[in-house]
């Protein structure tokens, strides 16, 4: 039995992919180079709900930018947080998670910034993050970390889709988007089918 097979994209889905890629190497346009300094100024310091098959609590810091990349660099701290630590993120008694990353221009809205390689993301809506601390601090100390994952995941699941209703509320995307990325990303999105809601 052969192994192999191929995946078969369509025109758009291929200008999206060469176009993405062509955007990771472009330096930044003459209209986003005003905004990068009140991006650092902004979101220095502020708290997000950090969510990777696991979900923490974390604060971003030290934002920094290098000259020609179109992306924002910072570091990411954890921050201690009843209830959370979960999924793939076990409790680590007596310290606190701390990483070094960067989130390109493309993928960085008012509220939720993603990863380029994963999809993780870090969601900065005040609103969200009070809810699921507040709902994390309520679970059980003796809850399986896994449910409570889950349960997680599905406040998340629930806020974000009441926000859809409301395109303000996801907020807006924070440097301009580019209109043929934009456009072939609607497209594919809207080939795949959306699991339901739980």
């Amino acid at each position: 039995m052969n192994s192999s097979y191929r995946v078969e994209f369509s025109a758009a889905e291929r200008r999206y992919f060469e176009r993405r890629k062509e955007l990771l190497f472009l330096p930044p346009a003459p209209d986003e180079l005003p905004i990068i300094p009140q991006v650092l100024a902004i979101y220095e310091g502020a708290e997000a709900i950090y969510q990777d098959w696991g979900v923490l609590r974390v604060r971003v810091i030290n934002l920094h930018h290098q000259p020609g990349e179109r992306r924002i660099h910072f570091d990411v701290e954890e921050v201690s947080s009843p209830g959370l630590g979960l999924g793939t993120f076990k409790p680590l008694p007596g310290k606190l998670r701390r990483w070094r990353t960067s989130v390109y221009f493309h993928n960085m809205t008012t509220k939720n910034w993603t990863y380029e390689e994963t999809g993780a993301n870090f969601k900065f809506d005040p609103d969200l993050v009070a809810t699921v601390v507040n709902h994390a601090a309520a679970f059980p100390p003796d809850m399986d970390s896994g449910a409570a994952y889950r349960e997680i995941g599905r406040i998340i699941i629930k806020l974000e889709s009441a926000q859809r209703l409301d395109k303000e509320s996801l907020g807006k995307r924070i440097f301009p988007a580019d209109k043929l990325l934009m456009e072939y990303r609607s497209a594919i999105s809207a080939r795949r089918p959306h699991p339901p809601s739980p």
